[in-house]
Formats: structure tokens, C-alpha cells, sequence
């Protein structure tokens, strides 16, 4: 009965955003980073797709930009290996830990996730 609650108990809302967010999947292979990203509206739901993108076997540094509501956009982020996401969310007032990081910025969600990408690259390609 546990693994059917924990396992089988998703909502029509889990299963919209899960779509949406491998709709939207970007993934940049010779970089190992990927992101998607949910345009507001989006579903209420207690999914979180970050958690499902950071199975991509191909990526390394995983990114989720929510706007959660018109120009504020939420940002997860994962790390699989050495690259520090606390760290590199910490150039845009984010917290957390060095495997999991969130940051949210003020701004249209193209601008927010140009800049944040472009950091990122930067970030990766001095290591």
C-alpha cells in the first residue's frame, strides 16, 4: 500500500507539467547541461520535473525556470558531479548546497533564462 501511495498516486496536474517540461528540454551535449522551462500559467501541481530531467544520462548540471508568476522566475538547479550549483547560483542572490540550488529572478522568462545560460556556459567553460 506505501509504494502504490508513494508510486501510483500522481495527478492529471503531475502529468501536464512532467509534459510541458520535456516539451520545453533543451540539452547541450558537449557542455552536459540541460534545461526547460514553464511559462505562467502553469499547472498547481507538487510535481517536480527537475527531479525527472536530472535522469538524462547526457547532462551533467540540470535547470528547471518556472515563472511563477508574470516577470519572477524560479530556478532549480542540479548537479550529478564536480560542478558547484550553490556556488554558481550565488552570482544571482541564490542558495542552497553544491548538488542543489534555487535562485529567483525578476524579469521576462526568455531574459532570465538567456542570462542564467550564458553565465552558465561562462562558468563551465573556465573550469
Amino acid at each position: 500500500m506505501v509504494s502504490r501511495k508513494i508510486y501510483e498516486s500522481k495527478s492529471q496536474a503531475d502529468f501536464s507539467i512532467l509534459l510541458l517540461a520535456l516539451k520545453n528540454l533543451v540539452v547541450n551535449e558537449s557542455l552536459r547541461y540541460g534545461y526547460s522551462f514553464l511559462p505562467f500559467p502553469n499547472p498547481d501541481t507538487k510535481a517536480k520535473p527537475i527531479d525527472f530531467i536530472r535522469q538524462c544520462a547526457d547532462i551533467d548540471i540540470a535547470l528547471i525556470f518556472q515563472e511563477v508568476e508574470e516577470n519572477v522566475v524560479k530556478i532549480s538547479l542540479r548537479s550529478k558531479e564536480s560542478f558547484d550549483v550553490q556556488s554558481f547560483s550565488s552570482q544571482f542572490g541564490g542558495g542552497g548546497h553544491k548538488k542543489a540550488s534555487g535562485i529567483i529572478l525578476k524579469g521576462s522568462l526568455d531574459d532570465v533564462i538567456q542570462r542564467v545560460i550564458d553565465a552558465l556556459e561562462s562558468s563551465i567553460n573556465s573550469i
